[in-house]
């Protein structure tokens, strides 16, 4: 079994409305989504929906969103088993873990085993 395991940062554009819409109020945060290619609010409207917006639309509109950039860091892990017949990799295990804060080099290779040991049982 082949297991990769990372530690990744990267920056998440979020946009903070800047004045009341009929839906939502400033200070809500809009964050970007890749797998619908838009500003999705953080909380639901009153009818349990999520407002979208284009990018175009709000990265365009200072006077309606700001800019807040997190910076973001996880641990991703995969893994894979080798397939004798085709002779590639086969994915069987993808996930990621968000951290609140930054880890040592030790606590790193701490979770890096427990996670390796863990998918190690599951062979």
């Amino acid at each position: 079994m082949l297991i990769q395991i990372k530690k990744n940062h990267f920056k998440m554009s979020t946009y903070i409305l800047q004045k009341d819409l009929p839906d939502y109020e400033a200070g809500e945060e809009f964050v970007y989504s890749k797998n619908s290619l838009y500003y999705e609010a953080s909380n639901t409207d009153k009818d349990g929906c999520r407002g979208k917006w284009p990018p175009s639309y709000v990265e365009n509109n200072p006077e309606w969103f700001k800019l807040k950039e997190d910076n973001v860091l996880f641990i991703s892990w995969s893994a894979s088993v080798h397939n004798k017949s085709t002779g590639y990799f086969s994915p069987m295990y993808h996930d990621s873990l968000e951290l609140k804060t930054d880890l040592t080099h030790q606590q790193f290779d701490d979770i890096k085993n427990a996670i390796q040991d863990i998918l190690n049982l599951k062979q």
